[in-house]
């Protein structure tokens, strides 16, 4: 499946929309608009797996601290009611203030987004225009 399929070309959603369809499946949203997740393939997870662990070990004393995906990123700040959200492979942040409940709230400090076929697409353009 394409993550550039979305669900609602007319429909504004936002991170409460989400948040409600309960079925299993993983979503980010880009101004409002509602992207399925596919799944990540084995080579994706491989490098996911070991860039973390870099991170991690160049992280581990400082005041920083690394996540990945999946963690919801609300580059709005508008609790539950954001239509800018996103999962990125992995990502740091430096501000404690922007740990949300279930979420980060605003634009982490670095941010590795792992190309692959299937979201090639959406990572190059969409989020990338996102993160700008």
């Amino acid at each position: 499946m394409s993550n550039l399929a979305y669900i609602d070309d007319t429909r504004k959603w936002t991170y409460d929309d989400v948040q409600e369809l309960d079925d299993g499946n993983r979503y980010e949203v880009i101004d409002g608009r509602l992207y399925m997740m596919a799944s990540p393939n084995n080579i994706h997870q491989r490098l996911s797996f070991e860039i973390s662990r870099q991170i991690g070990n160049y992280l581990d004393g400082k005041t920083c601290e690394g996540y990945s995906a999946p963690m919801d990123v609300d580059f709005d700040k508008k609790i539950g009611k954001s239509i800018n959200f996103v999962q990125p492979d992995i990502f740091v942040i430096c501000e404690k203030n922007q740990k949300g409940k279930n979420q980060i709230l605003g634009a982490p400090d670095f941010i590795i987004e792992i190309i692959s076929p299937s979201n090639e697409g959406k990572d190059r353009f969409a989020k990338y225009h996102l993160y700008l």
